[in-house]
């Protein structure tokens, strides 16, 4: 690639993978088709899918089955099945508002098909309750690991996280320890124009590419707009964005066109610019000032990391008394066959 930030806008233009068949995929296509939205990131619509399948086996109060009243439908019940209750609590336990926010606007307004998906996993959940899988192994045996699952969950709860503690004081001192990798860097939006040059090009055609540069540049300061003699002259892929690169800080382009933006004041149009690709024409439309992030604006980033590595460290710590109570033994041979077949 030519400059790394025309990287990210070939990258913007790719396809997304077709949806499954979930009701939260269901809801996604149900909106492109009637009006050509977007197709949600893929873990967005996962987490539709994990919210109303959770939902699905939300405990129940039982209740006999019973013609339904139309006092029961009160403000709280979404709907009553065999007498069992479906709550609102439910449907916002399973879409808390955090969560429908991050969803783009075409999910959220399927809530007629979630609440619908809600009510249907509520009459699985019922029909199950009424059948009998003790007898079946593989049952058994989800349910026996199930079980092993959330007492794992719990004893970590309790020996290592509980046991994790970060104070305002601790976090101040971090952030003066660290404090500049808490530094925003200055950053330029920048746009360009590229003549290219290919390698091991004939002389003629360098000096070609150069008049050619030098005479783009001269149509930009007689008034012609920068952004159509890049859509109409530049061979970067940013031509069709009218040479613009968005924001970048230093590190993010060529060197011989970095050095040229850094350089320039305001809107100046910098010199003609040769680098391996070719001759650029190089603008600077915008400049934000680096600066140092406040404790204010990074506490939680650092509370977060504090807790990550002394949770880390009490994990090492519990493991170590456990292996210590209870003996491990390792096949060797075993393991090392495994490690090779994964290779």
């Amino acid at each position: 690639m030519l400059i790394t930030a025309c990287a990210a806008l070939i990258g913007a233009c790719g396809g997304a993978n077709e949806p499954g068949a979930g009701p939260a995929q269901r809801a996604e296509a149900s909106a492109r088709a009637a009006g050509g939205a977007r197709t949600a990131p893929p873990a967005q619509v996962e987490q539709a899918e994990r919210a109303l399948l959770g939902a699905a086996v939300q405990p129940a109060q039982q209740a006999a089955a019973q013609p339904v009243a139309r006092a029961q439908l009160t403000s709280n019940v979404i709907a009553l099945v065999d007498g069992q209750p479906v709550t609102v609590d439910e449907f916002t336990r399973a879409f808390p508002r955090e969560t429908l926010e991050r969803m783009p606007d075409y999910l959220r307004r399927q809530y007629a098909g979630f609440i619908q998906q809600l009510i249907e996993n509520r009459v699985l959940a019922v029909a199950a309750e009424h059948e009998d899988f003790s007898q079946d192994p593989a049952y058994q045996a989800e349910l026996d690991e199930a079980a092993r699952q959330v007492k794992m969950r719990y004893y970590y709860a309790k020996h290592v996280s509980a046991g994790v503690q970060v104070s305002e004081e601790d976090v101040k001192r971090y952030y003066e320890k660290h404090v500049k990798e808490y530094s925003v860097p200055e950053r330029l939006r920048v746009r360009h124009i590229l003549v290219e040059v290919k390698r091991g090009a004939h002389p003629a055609e360098v000096s070609n590419a150069y008049e050619r540069a030098v005479e783009i540049r001269q149509r930009i300061q007689e008034g012609e707009p920068f952004a159509t003699l890049a859509l109409n002259e530049s061979s970067c892929p940013s031509r069709t964005q009218g040479g613009d690169l968005g924001y970048v800080q230093r590190g993010q382009l060529v060197p011989e066109v970095e050095r040229a933006a850094f350089a320039l004041r305001g809107n100046e149009l910098s010199p003609v610019v040769r680098s391996e690709f070719g001759y650029h024409i190089v603008q600077v439309t915008d400049r934000v000032a680096g600066r140092r992030r406040t404790l204010e604006e990074v506490r939680d980033e650092i509370r977060d990391r504090l807790v990550q590595e002394r949770e880390r460290a009490r994990y090492q710590e519990v493991l170590q008394q456990l292996t210590n109570t209870y003996q491990v033994i390792r096949n060797e041979a075993v393991i090392q066959e495994l490690v090779r077949r994964g290779l």
